[in-house]
This record gives C-alpha cells, sequence and structure tokens, in this order.
C-alpha cells in the first residue's frame, strides 16, 4: 500500500491535508466482473469492514451520476458520506466522489486486463476540512490500518469473481 500524507492547498476543495491511499492487486477475475463489481457501492459491506450500510439512492444500474448514501463507523462514530459516480468506462474505468461536511472522499478504479485477468489499481484520496485537518497525520496511521484489513478483504472478494477465459489457440 502506498500512503501519501501531504500538506498543502488544494483549490477545488480548500482543504489544507489530504491522504491518499493507492493499492495494486493482480486478480485472476475477468474485467468484465471487476468494474461493476468495484463501481457499484452496495459492494462495499462485503469487504470493508469501517461501511456500516450502503444505500443506492438512484434506480437502476450503476452509471455517470449514480448516486449512494454510505454510513460508515471509524472510532466508534458513524459517519454518512453521499457519494456519486463521476466517471464511468465500462470494463475500464471508474470515478467515484463522496462528502461531507468536513471531508471529501474520491476512488478512483483502473482495470487492465493481464493475462489469466486483470489488475485493479484502487486510489482513495480523502481530504478534510475545518479542525479535523489539524488530525491529519493522526487519522492518516488510522486510516492505513483501516485500509489494509479491507484490502485483504477485497483480494478475496476478486477472487470469487467469474474468471477471465484463456484465449483460443
Amino acid at each position: 500500500m502506498h500512503l501519501v500524507s501531504t500538506p498543502g492547498v488544494d483549490a477545488r476543495f480548500r482543504y489544507l491535508y489530504r491522504m491518499r491511499f493507492t493499492e495494486v492487486i493482480d486478480t485472476t477475475a475477468a474485467p468484465a466482473a471487476a468494474i461493476p463489481f468495484l463501481s457499484d457501492f452496495n459492494n462495499l459491506p462485503a469487504w470493508d469492514p469501517t461501511i456500516v450500510r450502503v444505500e443506492q439512492l438512484t434506480v437502476g444500474r450503476v452509471r455517470v451520476k449514480t448516486r449512494f448514501r454510505v454510513t460508515l463507523r471509524f472510532l466508534g462514530v458513524e459517519s454518512a458520506l453521499d457519494h456519486h459516480v463521476e466517471e464511468y468506462e465500462p470494463n475500464r474505468r471508474a470515478v467515484l466522489v463522496g462528502t461531507a461536511a468536513t471531508v471529501t472522499a474520491a476512488a478512483t478504479v483502473l482495470i487492465e486486463p493481464r493475462r489469466g485477468g486483470c489488475r485493479v489499481t484502487w486510489d482513495a484520496d480523502i481530504r478534510f476540512a475545518g479542525p479535523l485537518r489539524l488530525f491529519d497525520p493522526l487519522f492518516a496511521w488510522l486510516f492505513a490500518c483501516s485500509v489494509r484489513s479491507a484490502i485483504a478483504n477485497l483480494r478475496r472478494e476478486l477472487g470469487k469473481l467469474p474468471r477471465s477465459q484463456p484465449a483460443a489457440i
């Protein structure tokens, strides 16, 4: 896992600190199975232990502008973030953005086909605002512990997805 905690002012979110977690997972899952699984936040509770519940706020399959309310528990406190799918390229890429009063979180999922499966790159960028930003170094360490557990679970769940078919000879 790659973690970056950097101070700096971001003009878009006007937040002082950010945490970024990047993980690369090679899996036997077919790209056509991996991206729908990862971009549908209804699947989060299966692999992220901080997620209490997910409610899809829009009807239908996941696509750009699909909205979710994700309730998570961190340090014993439940918080809800409203997420939406900002970008979606079937079998290739999805960007989901969540916001609450003191935090913005963006998750980018990139799928690269590989022989016998695909490579999944999960990139999470978390930015705090207000007084919480002062605790960024502590939060970075605590989030890293949660992320390690979530990534181990994600590897397991990706292993359950339909596999890529070998190329015909």
